[in-house]
């Protein structure tokens, strides 16, 4: 993967586009909720559990 930079700006502002099969394998879907911490040279994306489900995940 690459970071690109964001559409319509003025070079300034990077992007990362996830689109891949290990976000099924890791139990994200269409509609997931998520979260996103940022640390020096690291992007933490967990996602968030669906209301009634264990905080576990679904697995």
């Amino acid at each position: 993967m690459t970071i690109t930079r964001a559409p319509g700006d003025d070079n300034s502002k990077p992007m990362l586009r996830i689109t891949n099969s290990f976000l099924l394998k890791a139990d994200f879907s269409i509609g997931s909720k998520f979260e996103v911490k940022y640390g020096q040279g690291v992007i933490t994306i967990t996602r968030l559990p669906v209301q009634g489900e264990p905080a576990g995940g679904s697995k």
